[in-house]
């Protein structure tokens, strides 16, 4: 297979892990909150928004850092201390859409007012760090089990 096809295959797998846990969360929603008579458009709503909106903005965040990078990589004299710098970037990539996520949930909870979350503050982080999981440990998998060994 080639390495070309092998990224398809990697892409495919992680957006279908993105799409399949937030269509499994959205479900979760809607039957948590079956006698509540919330509809399925706030559950879908809830469970679509933030989980698309984060990984958009990581990933173009994650392109600005590596541009960033590239910048100061070729740079004579670098502005930063180029460890400090990478540390900062591997922490920012990682931490800001998963914070995103956290507090767009927390947002959409308020503001849609479902009633079957006791806890949203626990909500909004349980869901969002299982959101992350599942989709960064399907494209692991994938990539494991799709590297020519």
């Amino acid at each position: 297979m080639s390495d070309a096809t092998r990224g398809w295959l990697e892409s495919l797998v992680f957006f279908f892990g993105l799409f399949a846990f937030t269509i499994a969360e959205a479900l979760l929603l809607v039957w948590f909150q079956r006698k509540k008579g919330v509809s399925v458009g706030k559950s879908l709503v809830l469970a679509f928004v933030p989980n698309i909106l984060s990984v958009v903005l990581g990933i173009f965040l994650f392109f600005i850092y590596m541009g960033l990078s590239v910048v100061i990589g070729f740079s004579d004299e670098p502005p930063v201390k180029i460890d400090t710098f990478i540390f900062f970037v591997i922490i920012g990539t990682f931490l800001f859409p998963v914070i995103l996520l956290i507090l767009v949930k927390r947002l959409l909870i308020r503001l849609l007012e479902p009633g079957g979350i006791r806890r949203p503050w626990t909500y909004s982080i349980l869901a969002s760090i299982s959101f992350f999981m599942v989709t960064i440990t399907s494209l692991q998998f994938s990539t494991y089990l799709l590297s020519p060994e």
